[in-house]
This record gives C-alpha cells, structure tokens and sequence, in this order.
C-alpha cells in the first residue's frame, strides 16, 4: 500500500511539473509571436503597456476583461487615428501591464493607474471609451 501510494505521488508531482513545463513553453510561443506594442509607462511602481497614435483629442480607451490592448487597435485604429489621439492601454493584470496589487485587483485601482498613466502620456480631460469590463 505505501509503494502504490509513494508512486501515486510520484507520477501526480511528474503530471504537474509537465503541465507547468508545457504551459511556460506556450507561454513563451505566445510572447514572441505578439511581443509589446507602444510604450512601457512607470506609473506607481507599475509597469503599464501603452500605444499611443493618431492626432487630435485624447481618446482613452481601454479593453475588456478577457482581451488586450490589440483587440482595440485591430478593430479601431484605422477608424479613430485620423480624428483622435489615441492613448490605449492594457489593463492591470492583462496583456504586458503589471497587475496592480497581488490580492486581486479592484477596479477603483485600474481606474486609478490608468488615470495616473493617461496623465503621465499627456492627456488632459479626454474622452474616455471603455469596452466591456473596460468601461
């Protein structure tokens, strides 16, 4: 009984160890096939990923909750940049930007980066856009 259990663990510690394995390789396929795009911003400590393009008012916009910042440049750029100064970023947690805090981030302290970080690029009294859980 305590070999078949002895090997139990043995073969569960191996299966977690390859999925890990096999998750940072997907990890790794997945960054370098879409590395950053835009700017890196130190804001409060926090890294957060930035693009900014077009001229005209500032335009915030800012994804949804499963998404990144390339979910709103694809679908709106070509659009928008023409009539706007487009300040997009990824949210805390999301895409290249640093999560907020390690105990789950609330959405006052994203609003709050993000101000911080539209700021920082320049923006003053923009129009803000938010999709989803970005809004």
């Amino acid at each position: 009984m305590k070999l078949a259990l002895k090997l139990f663990i043995l073969i569960f510690a191996l299966a977690v160890l390859g999925t890990y394995v096999i998750a940072k390789i997907r990890e790794a396929r997945i960054e370098a096939r879409y590395p950053p795009i835009g700017q890196t911003v130190k804001v409060n400590g926090k890294n957060v990923q930035a693009y900014v393009t077009g001229s005209g008012p500032d335009l915030v916009m800012i994804h949804g909750s499963s998404g990144n910042m390339r979910d709103l440049i694809l679908a709106l750029e070509d659009t928008l940049a023409p009539h706007f100064r487009l300040i997009i970023f990824d949210r805390p947690g999301l895409g290249y930007s640093d999560r907020v805090s390690s105990d789950g981030d609330k959405f006052i302290d994203q609003a709050m980066i993000l101000r911080d970080t539209a700021k920082q690029l320049g923006a003053e009294n923009p129009i803000v856009l938010g999709h989803s859980l970005g809004g």
